[in-house]
């Protein structure tokens, strides 16, 4: 049974800890029907600590009230309480069709009668909502299945998988790296940004919004470029006018192409801001680059039936060859941006974004150049940041027990405590953290 006064402060407070332990629960059991939203209360909240939005739109919310050690709802004010969260949840999501309502211990008859009787008349005529309670027994229930094992152990038990355990156990690593690891002489190098991306943290924030300024940069060229091709020719070049606008109309879904662009960059810059990790890896990154591949390949064949090779003049023939040439620098400009853009920069920032659908980085070098530097300078920033990281040196071990019988060891996990349920912690603990 669930001692509830053993619950685990999560940011020194339990209501917060309540709370996570509720929305992990509810991911563990309805994560693949649909995406989980959770709710900064700080403005003001609307009635829900998180709720789940289906495919078909309609929406599921939970609201978690930690009522201990005192539970009953005749306490002043919690039935209002309640009340006024189901009808905050009804006005903000117009699609809701499930409520539930979850605390620490189960309603008694009299309780049950109020949630099932009266809370509901405060749910607008128009919407068919359906309130559901889940209480002791519940949460009993699914922590003592196996799946759920490791949110036991990180909101209850004894391994207490805080931030401070994991900075004990990176500061006990670092004590032995003093003549490699020094933080104040770490110099930022290339692969880092990678791990930034993978990780999906404040330090990629910043790289994709000098990203977005460089597109911004190039749109800026790129607008000149085709504004360019919608100026009158020169009176001496010759240049059938119908094919000159095929080759301007088709300049126009490029500018279309790198607006959109700059806007899934922008899109994808809220949510690493706002550590909305899950709906960055929604974005289909090789979409965006197809579609840039596509208007391009479209102006290509635009400027192939334009016939420019047979772009003529008639002026003095001694600046011929330079008013030409200028003629068809004008109208390759449009697709050399484009084409340097998804070569020289895209390709790569989009590589970068596509790290965060990945679950593992490699780092190749010879001894000496700077791997557990990086590594440990990583963990050092993440602890400071509020964040968990475990960082351990392969040397260390040896062929002769499992790496999970070694890694238990080193952490000091208790024996009573199997590898897997000091895995299903960890991940607890990833949860709870947002990465």
């Amino acid at each position: 049974m669930i001692d509830w006064s053993k619950l685990k402060p999560y940011q020194n407070d339990k209501y917060r800890s309540f709370e996570e332990l509720c929305y992990q629960i509810a991911k563990g059991l309805h994560g693949e029907k649909g995406r989980f939203t959770s709710v900064d209360d700080s403005g003001g909240g609307d009635g829900v600590e998180f709720y789940l939005t289906l495919p078909n739109g309609d929406q599921w919310g939970w609201q978690a009230k930690f009522y201990h050690p005192e539970p009953r709802l005749s306490k002043s004010g919690r039935k209002r309480s309640i009340t006024e969260s189901l009808e905050k949840t009804c006005e903000i999501h117009p699609r809701l069709k499930k409520w539930i309502l979850c605390t620490p211990t189960d309603f008694t008859l009299g309780e049950q009668t109020w949630f099932d009787n009266t809370l509901p008349q405060s749910i607008p005529e128009n919407m068919s909502v359906k309130p559901e309670h889940w209480g002791d027994n519940y949460f009993n229930n699914w922590l003592s299945e196996p799946r759920f094992r490791g949110k036991w152990l990180y909101f209850f038990d004894k391994l207490a998988l805080d931030l401070g355990w994991f900075k004990t156990q990176f500061d006990k690593e670092k004590a032995e790296l003093e003549k490699i690891y020094n933080s104040s002489l770490h110099t930022e190098i290339d692969v880092e940004i990678d791990i930034h991306a993978l990780l999906g943290d404040q330090a990629f924030v910043e790289h994709i919004t000098e990203s977005i300024e460089k597109l911004e940069e190039e749109l800026e060229d790129l607008n000149d470029a085709v504004d360019n091709l919608n100026k009158p020719i020169q009176k001496d070049i010759v240049w059938d006018a119908a094919k000159k606008d095929k080759v301007a109309n088709a300049a126009k879904p490029l500018q279309d192409t790198v607006i959109n662009t700059i806007d899934q960059f922008k899109q994808a810059k809220e949510f690493f801001k706002e550590n909305m990790l899950y709906e960055a890896q929604t974005i289909n990154w090789d979409c965006v680059f197809k579609k840039l591949e596509d208007v391009l390949s479209t102006y290509r064949t635009a400027i192939d039936e334009s016939d420019i090779s047979e772009i003529e003049y008639t002026g003095e023939s001694k600046y011929k060859a330079r008013i030409i040439d200028d003629t068809r620098w004008l109208v390759h400009r449009p697709e050399s941006i484009i084409a340097n853009l998804l070569d020289d920069f895209l390709n790569f920032e989009i590589y970068k974004c596509k790290l965060l659908n990945h679950s593992e980085l490699k780092i190749f070098g010879n001894a000496g150049v700077g791997k557990t530097h990086i590594a440990c300078n990583i963990c050092d920033n993440r602890l400071s940041n509020g964040l968990p990281a475990l960082f351990v040196r392969g040397f260390l071990f040896t062929d002769d027990q499992s790496i999970g019988a070694q890694l238990h060891k080193k952490f000091d996990i208790p024996a009573s405590y199997s590898f897997q349920d000091f895995l299903q912690a960890l991940s607890a603990a990833a949860e709870a953290y947002n990465t």
